[in-house]
């Protein structure tokens, strides 16, 4: 399997782990409150808004990074993963540096990582694919 193979199926893992967790907020939000550090009994405007911000911004990204990666095969919005995982790790630990470490926090935190860490590695294999290219 050639990197620039391997770089396009880290890319897709991560894309669909956007899905799922997409999928979840939007279809099932009421299961995910308290692991998410949200109270349990927001009204139906909360879930509506976890429903749309959360979960639609998941999938749009999903959608985007996904078809882009294997349309493409480029490595523009791989990057754009790395960022939005890389925000997404720093928003956390501003919260554990302004709000303290709640008992979800570090659970939280862990996902977010590790989709950072395979979007790093997606990056890293597209740049040695074009290595091999050139």
């Amino acid at each position: 399997m050639n990197t620039k193979t391997i770089a396009r199926v880290l890319a897709g893992l991560v894309a669909l782990a956007c899905l799922l967790i997409g999928a979840r907020y939007m279809f099932a939000p009421a299961g995910i409150l308290e692991g998410a550090g949200f109270p349990t009994d927001l009204s139906a405007g909360g879930l509506s808004t976890l429903r749309a911000v959360v979960g639609g911004a998941f999938i749009a990204f999903a959608i985007i990074v996904g078809v882009h990666t294997v349309r493409d095969g480029e490595d523009e919005m791989i990057r754009f993963m790395v960022l939005f995982w890389l925000l997404y790790t720093v928003g956390r630990v501003v919260g554990i540096v302004a709000d303290g470490v709640g008992e979800t926090t570090i659970r939280s935190m862990i996902p977010g990582i590790v989709l950072l860490v395979v979007s790093i590695g997606s990056v890293v294999m597209f740049a040695r694919s074009k290595t091999a290219e050139a």
